[in-house]
């Protein structure tokens, strides 16, 4: 098996450290010392800890964009699929939730206006399977989507379970009535 390059380490630390002590104590040389690289190694693939949080956000939004070229064409399984994918708390990846909310606290402590653009861009393109449906309806689901997912994130309280399949599976058959 092929070791991760420097750039994939530093990454993996960023996300230990991350997940370890949360957005504040990101530093280089916490980073550095997680990936076993010299600062000047991190400064060769990262300018600055903004550069980190957007290298973080770039491998985040290639996983996404790998789930999304999955999607299933069929109307009402997009759907499920969609709704399903956009919830935190419902798939069990506490892991990637925590992810989420630290790279985010990050984005915002930094205040850093790349970063802040890649997001929305990223939620735009998260959308795309929507895209062929009633306009209305999308955005209705979209919506939802968006909700379940924030609420995941924030740690909210938990939706009821049948309540969220009785969702899911009501915007799925008016998708594939409309479509």
């Amino acid at each position: 098996m092929a070791r991760p390059s420097s750039r994939d380490r530093i990454l993996d630390a960023l996300v230990e450290v991350l997940l370890e002590g949360g957005a504040g104590s990101v530093t280089l040389d916490a980073v550095c010392a997680r990936a076993g690289v010299s600062k000047g190694g991190l400064l060769y693939h990262f300018g600055s800890k903004a550069d980190l949080f957007d290298g973080l956000t770039e491998r985040l939004a290639a996983d996404i964009r790998r789930q999304i070229a999955e999607a299933p064409a069929d109307t009402a399984a997009m759907v499920r699929w969609f709704l399903r994918m956009s919830t935190t708390d419902l798939d069990g990846d506490e892991r990637e939730a925590a992810i989420w909310r630290a790279l985010l606290a990050g984005i915002r402590a930094e205040g850093e206006e790349g970063t802040g653009t890649v997001i929305p861009a990223l939620l735009a393109e998260w959308a795309e399977p929507l895209r062929g449906l009633d306009p209305v309806l999308a955005e209705e689901i979209r919506l939802v989507a968006d909700g379940l997912a924030l609420n995941g994130l924030v740690g909210g309280p938990p939706p009821d379970p049948a309540v969220i399949d009785a969702l899911v599976e009501a915007l799925a058959t008016r998708a594939a009535a409309d479509g």
